[in-house]
C-alpha cells in the first residue's frame, strides 16, 4: 500500500480528491496512476507505520478499517468475515473502504457502521484502531482449494463457521431484479 499526495485536486470515480491531501491508494493502482498522471502526484510513499494490521485482535469497543477495490463477488465474499468480527465484538465499529458504485453491497448490512469510497484518507486510516486491506489476498494466494471467502477469513486470523454471504435488496432492486427476470423469461420461451 502507498501514500499518495497530490498536487491538484483530481476527479476520481465522481469525487473530488483535494490536492495536498494524503490517500491510501493499493499498489498496483499507484503504478497505473503514476504511469498515466504522474504530474497530479506530489509525494508518493510506501504505507508504515501508520497501518495497525488486524489479525485477530479483540475488537471490544476498538474500530476496524476493511478495503478491497474488487468487483461485487469479491465484496459479498468479505460478508461472511464481517458477520463474523460483530458475532465476536458487538461493540466494534466496522467500516468498509470500496469504489462508490458497490457501495450498494454494504449499504444495509447492520454489522458495518460505515461505509467509505475509495482511495482512504490518511487522517481517516489515523481514526481507526486496526486495518486490513484485500489487495491481492486472492490474486497472489498459492492454495487454489481456497474460496475467496476462505482467504480473507485466512488474511484476517479469523475462523469461520458461518460462509454465507450477507446482503440485502431494497425494495426498488428487487423489483428491477424481478423485471428482469420476467423479461428473459418470456424471451426463452419465446424462442
Amino acid at each position: 500500500m502507498k501514500l499518495v499526495t497530490l498536487k491538484t485536486s483530481v476527479t476520481f470515480d465522481d469525487a473530488v480528491l483535494p490536492a495536498n491531501e494524503c490517500f491510501v491508494w493499493s499498489d498496483g493502482f499507484v503504478e497505473g496512476f503514476q504511469h498515466q498522471a504522474r504530474h497530479f502526484i506530489t509525494r508518493c510513499e510506501s504505507l508504515n507505520g501508520q497501518y495497525m494490521q488486524y489479525r485477530g485482535q479483540n475488537l471490544r469497543g476498538k474500530s476496524l478499517l476493511l478495503w478491497r477495490t474488487g468487483g461485487y463477488g469479491d465484496l459479498l465474499f468479505l460478508t461472511p468475515l464481517i458477520r463474523e468480527l460483530k458475532r465476536r465484538w458487538p461493540t466494534s465499529h466496522i467500516t468498509v473502504a470500496c469504489r462508490p458504485k458497490y457501495h450498494m453491497i454494504f449499504r444495509r448490512n447492520a454489522d458495518i457502521a460505515q461505509v467509505l469510497s475509495l482511495p482512504v484518507a490518511l487522517r481517516t486510516l489515523e481514526d481507526h484502531d486496526y486495518h486490513l486491506h484485500f489487495e491481492g489476498t486472492v490474486e497472489k494466494s498459492t492454495d487454489s482449494d481456497l474460496h475467496a471467502v476462505d482467504l480473507f477469513a485466512r488474511h484476517s486470523g479469523i475462523q469461520l463457521n458461518d460462509r454465507r454471504l450477507k446482503f440485502s435488496l431494497s425494495a426498488q432492486d428487487k423489483r428491477f431484479g424481478r423485471e428482469r427476470s420476467e423479461e428473459h423469461t418470456s424471451e426463452l420461451q419465446s424462442h
